[in-house]
């Protein structure tokens, strides 16, 4: 019989921790203005808890003036921006650019691509449109997935390949909330959402919250799972049906082949 798993979660990084890797993104996105004949950064926006970290983060860069904050929406949205996200945005004194599409594109692309979810239509059409955009400006992209992100394949193809740089690759999901904490923004992080498509898995595989989320993924990436002498799980309390799902997902993420391993 399958046993289950018992692991307590492991924070993976200190405020140290954390600083130096603030720090480095900050650097590093510099060094690509002043070395790569890079003038812009083009960041696309959205009310996640990720996207107002990395705002936060890029807040030095934004008050020097050579970042544009990007929403991409269809023209028939009724409220473009939400209102947390525009409060916070008002707090960092942050302007965004609006760029949308027509809605009847969306529309005519759903009839010819029927096996294909209108989400993953208009994520496809946001990419081009800011690829359009940021090439234009001689821009970069930048894009706040995490590890998570990453080794869950957690986003759309065409993000990933329309992205230049990926600043919270080096940690996982949960370590987001210490750049909250950081800079004082929980009342905007506490009413900002996890990224869709990572409360989709959460949601399917009853997964109550990302940091346990975050401690199955480092346990199997880590290897540290411990069987005993049958081939089974030890006498923990993970569901073992969650570490399997959870490993054919990963495995199914071919980009998992490529994947850095996080900065300590």
């Amino acid at each position: 019989m399958t046993r289950d798993i018992n692991i307590e979660f492991r924070s993976a990084y200190t405020k140290r921790n954390i600083r130096s890797i603030i720090s480095t993104i900050q650097y590093e996105l510099e060094d690509f203005i002043e070395s790569y004949e890079v003038k812009r950064i083009v960041l696309p926006i959205s009310n996640t808890i990720e996207t107002i970290s990395l705002v936060a983060t890029l807040k030095p860069l934004i008050s020097k003036g050579v970042v544009d904050l990007v929403f991409l929406s269809d023209s028939r949205s009724k409220r473009l921006i939400p209102k947390n996200l525009e409060g916070f945005l008002r707090l960092v004194r942050a302007t965004p650019t609006i760029l949308s599409f027509d809605g009847d594109l969306l529309k005519t692309l759903k009839a010819y691509l029927p096996r294909t979810s209108k989400e993953s239509i208009q994520q496809s059409l946001n990419a081009l449109l800011l690829r359009k955009y940021a090439d234009s400006r001689d821009a970069i992209i930048v894009r706040p997935f995490t590890y998570t992100h990453w080794i869950l394949g957690a986003f759309e193809d065409i993000e990933f390949k329309t992205t230049d740089y990926l600043p919270f690759i080096r940690i996982y999901y949960s370590n987001i909330k210490k750049i909250s904490h950081l800079y004082g923004l929980d009342r905007y992080f506490s009413k900002a959402q996890i990224d869709p498509k990572i409360k989709k898995i959460m949601n399917e595989l009853n997964i109550p919250t990302i940091e346990k989320l975050d401690t199955i993924l480092d346990t199997i990436t880590s290897e540290v799972i411990e069987l005993d002498e049958e081939g089974e799980y030890k006498e923990v309390n993970i569901p073992a049906e969650t570490i399997k799902k959870l490993t054919e997902i990963i495995r199914k993420n071919t980009l998992k082949k490529v994947t850095p391993t996080p900065i300590p």
